[in-house]
């Protein structure tokens, strides 16, 4: 236990490979708020309609919740007679940086006393300086630069989501055991997309591939996400610097994206289109029903390319599998209710949810989500029990990365 709490917040690697044990700062419990914590939800794009599997990733982060009040280890054995009092405040950061602040503010006038979230990195970048200046610990679920890693800026941020580090490095390699020198990239121009590109150049470099294009845009700008594709069309019409496109996209920009790619026919052979998992394969089909994608144009998309780190063999995943089977609408609708904090519209209507999609695969993003309120609770568990001598945002971490949650969805590393 000692080692885990001097372990805690470190980056995975390589300070922990070398066996170093970093400086932790102590951090005591808030007597009085300690058993309340902020779900900092991706639930709209500024007030817009997300896809319908966000819905679900809040209703499994409130379920883990659930799971650690009723101390039901059925997911998470060390949840297993938890018996947690923790209470909830339910946030929608809209997607967006000064929403997420907005947010944040929220959850910290409504009394929590540490956050499960934010989901973009371009929010968890800046939420993360206020909260080291709170003394805010916070657990993402798919903020994944690896700028977030920098435990001198962001001591009290851990994920369990993968960093880029890690899924840049498996992209590189795909390509270069496919046997392409040369490939271009469309990006997003925000923290996420930026660590991610400068994770992909280095290793692109290291592994004798050639970056030869790189062209942004502004999240959430139809008009700026077309001329990105344009962007790499040089010399004439349909002529591109490399037929290996890598996309750094979100689903709210994908329609101006393969659209514009159509016209220009780079859907088509010779192209290859390569991604990682800042979009979801569901997401094209909530386009296409959404009437935002055309068949014809979802049809193309058929043989798209993603690339990323999966924890959908673990032992842990089937056990996730089979809770998320056993939700409906309604009792997803349930976990929200009850929470403290603002009143009226959050963002959260598990409505949307139908009992087929209880019958299909989860969002695997709601994975990660689970195990970061799952860490939360038993880091806050742990904290009250030790009265104010508890380190929150130790186990907090250590729970994150694996080292006191020794069964959880996904073993994914914090830092």
């Amino acid at each position: 236990q000692a080692k885990a709490e001097m372990l805690a917040f470190a980056a995975m690697s390589p300070q922990l490979a070398a066996g170093k044990e970093p400086v932790c700062v102590p951090y005591l419990c808030k007597e009085r708020q300690a058993e309340r914590t902020a779900l900092l939800l991706r639930l709209t794009n500024r007030g817009e309609a997300l896809p319908k599997l966000w819905q679900g990733v809040a209703c499994l982060a409130l379920l883990a919740l659930d799971h650690a009040r009723k101390g039901d280890g059925s997911v998470i054995p060390e949840l297993a007679g938890l018996n947690s009092s923790i209470e909830h405040v339910l946030l929608d950061t809209r997607s967006d940086p000064a929403s997420g602040v907005t947010a944040y503010r929220a959850a910290r006038a409504n009394g929590a006393s540490s956050i499960v979230g934010a989901a973009r990195s371009a929010v968890s970048v800046p939420l993360g300086y206020v909260e080291t200046e709170d003394v805010m610990p916070a657990v993402s679920y798919w903020s994944s630069t690896p700028a977030l890693s920098d435990q001198k800026l962001f001591p009290l941020f851990a994920r369990t989501f993968p960093s880029d580090s890690d899924s840049a490095a498996a992209m590189v390699t795909v390509l270069r055991n496919m046997g392409w020198e040369h490939f271009s990239a469309i990006s997003v121009a925000d923290e996420y997309a930026n660590g991610y590109m400068q994770a992909v150049s280095r290793n692109a470099a290291a592994c004798g591939l050639t970056l030869s294009r790189v062209s942004t845009f502004e999240y959430g700008n139809a008009d700026s996400a077309a001329r990105a594709v344009q962007g790499l069309v040089s010399g004439g019409a349909n002529i591109v610097t490399a037929n290996v496109v890598l996309l750094i996209a979100f689903d709210v920009d994908l329609p101006a994206i393969f659209a514009t790619a159509d016209e220009l026919g780079m859907l088509d052979a010779p192209y290859a289109w390569f991604a990682p998992d800042s979009f979801f394969a569901s997401d094209l089909g909530a386009l296409l029903a959404a009437g935002q994608l055309t068949a014809g144009l979802y049809g193309k998309l058929a043989g798209f390319n993603q690339v990323f780190i999966s924890q959908k063999s673990s032992a842990g995943y089937a056990r996730y599998e089979a809770a998320w089977r056993q939700l409906t609408p309604e009792s997803c609708e349930a976990l929200g209710e009850g929470g403290v904090g603002p009143s009226g519209d959050n963002g959260y209507n598990a409505s949307r949810l139908t009992a087929a999609d209880f019958r299909g695969p989860p969002p695997e993003v709601g994975s990660y989500a689970y195990d970061a309120a799952a860490a939360i609770a038993l880091a806050i568990q742990n904290c009250s029990s030790n009265g104010t001598d508890g380190a929150l945002r130790d186990h907090a971490a250590a729970a994150a990365r694996g080292q006191e949650l020794a069964h959880p969805v996904g073993q994914v590393a914090a830092g």
